[in-house]
């Protein structure tokens, strides 16, 4: 399930570090509706795999620093859920939040408007796609965080299909779909983003997906877009 949130902000000014402030904003939100799930998936900060990502859009925004000014005081988040229960709570929590200000790093955002977006079906075995948000390919070894971009070489598509197989261990999918998956770029880019104090190599742009159809819908489902 997908939707858009249109917020307003009272200033133009807006962290670097908004992906802090969004999941700020659906931790209160969905704290203050439905405590039972917010422990399920927040449960003392422990790493819990979460089945759905978000995307943030500025009109025409000016990075300076560690400030992003949006001038018409404007922002999208767009959220792509696999799991609809979890879809349904997360829509009925920010809902609650309509015309609340709600205050962050110099400024308030209040959430305006919230749209269903349509989601397409997926009938074949190859889809090309548009990363929603950046593709976070991430390693954890000898109590160290390691992030790969795209890449031809095999590490970058062996620990993406260990990510997969991770996400895949909270869904009914099999993890065999695995075996035939392949990511091929079509115009690729490396970015670097902040998340806290962490600066984390990404990859953006659009790639061909060639696997089971199962596992590419559900690939979709979490945030890819075709």
């Amino acid at each position: 399930m997908r939707y858009q949130l249109t917020f307003q902000l009272n200033t133009e000014e807006f962290p670097l570090d908004y992906r802090r402030t969004i999941m700020s904003y659906i931790k209160n939100a969905l704290s203050k509706y439905d405590e039972t799930t917010y422990q399920k998936y927040y449960h003392e900060k422990d790493p819990i795999m979460k089945p759905f990502t978000f995307s943030v859009y500025f009109n025409s925004p000016i990075f300076k620093d560690e400030t992003i000014f949006v001038k018409d005081k404007m922002m999208k988040l767009n959220l792509s859920i696999q799991d609809y229960n979890l879809a349904i709570t997360l829509y009925n929590s920010v809902n609650h939040q309509r015309n609340i200000p709600f205050p962050i790093t110099n400024n308030v955002i209040i959430l305006k408007n919230i749209t269903m977006m349509p989601e397409d079906e997926i009938t074949t075995n190859q889809i090309t796609i548009k990363f929603m948000s950046p593709l976070v390919v991430r390693e954890r070894k000898d109590k160290k965080d390691w992030y790969y971009s795209y890449s031809e070489d095999n590490k970058f598509k062996e620990i993406l299909k260990q990510n997969l197989k991770e996400q895949l261990s909270i869904s009914q999918i099999p993890l065999t779909t695995l075996e035939d998956f392949e990511i091929k770029a079509v115009q690729p880019k490396k970015t670097i983003i902040q998340f806290y104090e962490k600066k984390i190599e990404t990859s953006v742009g659009t790639y061909i997906l060639k696997g089971d159809k199962e596992l590419l819908r559900f690939i979709y489902q979490c945030g890819m877009r075709k």
